[in-house]
Formats: structure tokens, C-alpha cells, sequence
């Protein structure tokens, strides 16, 4: 056989030739077989985190708007709760009535209401004056301060009533409301009772008003009864 391809061998070799320096186009072959590959795994996980990531930054910015809202919420209720007049707990008004008449707290000597609503308003202008006791003797021995109630500046007069200290509170009544006595009857005056202190709130004009001391409640009535405003 290979006796008959002799004569050929020289053109076989010269076709050969010219195949090999042809330039082969591949490319349609390339996409047929990456077509016939499978995708690898790591792909196809990725596209598969894909949604979780979207749902993921989805949720941290509903819980960041979440946060906000709540942020907000609690301002307008701490600026709602700070705008309501504040109770005057009886337990409260008595610890400062002992503090104010024992001495553990600052006070300036006066000799009179007026001269108490005087001096307190250079330091507040806007306080609330303490109604005036024209039943009461004019040379009394008497002090004032300003102190907080329940965050609300109050006035403070202490005031001598035959050997017994007297203590006058006044506040605005947008600041401060007399606590409600269940025992009794419904009446624009409370009356209550911590230990041996009794106290008497009241409003009138606009003005919070607590007497207290160690006498009877008809005295701290007879007290309230006789104030002018």
C-alpha cells in the first residue's frame, strides 16, 4: 500500500504545509463547550445571597426608622409629661416643711411678706407672691427661700405663729395641684396629715398654696382664711 502512495507523498507534504500556516477560527467551538459546562457552585450560591443581602440592609433600615420614631415618641412624651402641673405629695411637702424649719436648709431673715415677695422676685421674676396675713402681727419672725418640688421652683416663707413654725408654699398652679383626699368630701381645699405635721393645699388665682406646721387644721384654716391676695 504504502508502494502506491509514493508518487503523492510530495503533494501530501506540500498540502500539509499550507494547512499548518492557515489561521483556525475557534470561537464557536469555545462558546459551544463553556455552554456545555455546568456553572460552578460558587456562582450560583452567590446569586442565591444575593436576595438575603437585599433583605438584610432592607431590615437594619426599617429598625433604624423603627429607633427613631421611638426617639421621638419619648421627647414628645417627656415634654408632654413636663408641661402637666406635677402633684404635690403630701409625703413630699412635709419632708420640706422639717427641712425648712430645722435649719438644713439656706434661708434669708425678712420681716415681712412684702419684703419676702421682694427679695424672691429678684431672683425670679415671675414667682408667684405670698398672700399677705394682715391678722397676723407685722413684726413677725420670719425667713424665705426658693427651693424645687417635683423639678418645679416653689416659694417659701416660714413664718413664726405663737412658738410654732409656719411653713407657706406657693407655686404656680401649672406647676404644682393639690393631692385629692379620699377621705374627704370634694372642695377647692385639701387637707392632710404625715406624723405630727398637718397641711392644708389650696388654689386660688391661679396660685398653688400649702400651709403646714405642727398645729390643728383649723388653725392652718384659720391661717388660710385670713390671707389676702
Amino acid at each position: 500500500m504504502s508502494s502506491d502512495l509514493q508518487p503523492e507523498d510530495p503533494a501530501v507534504s506540500r498540502r500539509l504545509r499550507r494547512l499548518a500556516g492557515t489561521p483556525v477560527d475557534t470561537t464557536a467551538l469555545d462558546r459551544a463547550l463553556l455552554s456545555a459546562i455546568p456553572r460552578p457552585a460558587t456562582r450560583v450560591a452567590a446569586q442565591s445571597a444575593a436576595p438575603s443581602a437585599v433583605w438584610f440592609s432592607r431590615s437594619r433600615a426599617l429598625i433604624a426608622t423603627a429607633a427613631s420614631v421611638s426617639v421621638v415618641s419619648a421627647v414628645i412624651l417627656v415634654l408632654a409629661l413636663a408641661s402637666r402641673p406635677a402633684l404635690a405629695e403630701p409625703g413630699s411637702m412635709a419632708d420640706l416643711h422639717r427641712d425648712l424649719v430645722s435649719g438644713r436648709l439656706p434661708m434669708t431673715r425678712v420681716s415681712s411678706i412684702g419684703q419676702a415677695n421682694a427679695l424672691l422676685s429678684s431672683f425670679w421674676p415671675d414667682a408667684p407672691g405670698v398672700p399677705s396675713l394682715p391678722a397676723l402681727p407685722e413684726d413677725l419672725d420670719m425667713a424665705c427661700c426658693l427651693r424645687d418640688v417635683k423639678g418645679r421652683r416653689v416659694v417659701c416663707v416660714v413664718l413664726d405663729d405663737n412658738g410654732t413654725p409656719i411653713s407657706i408654699i406657693v407655686a404656680p398652679k401649672s406647676d404644682l395641684r393639690p393631692t385629692p383626699n379620699p377621705n374627704s368630701p370634694p372642695c377647692q381645699t385639701m387637707t392632710h396629715n404625715r406624723g405630727d405635721i398637718n397641711m392644708l393645699m389650696k388654689e386660688r388665682d391661679g396660685v398653688f398654696i400649702c400651709i403646714m406646721g405642727r398645729v390643728s387644721p383649723d388653725r392652718l384654716q384659720a391661717i388660710a382664711d385670713s390671707m389676702r391676695y
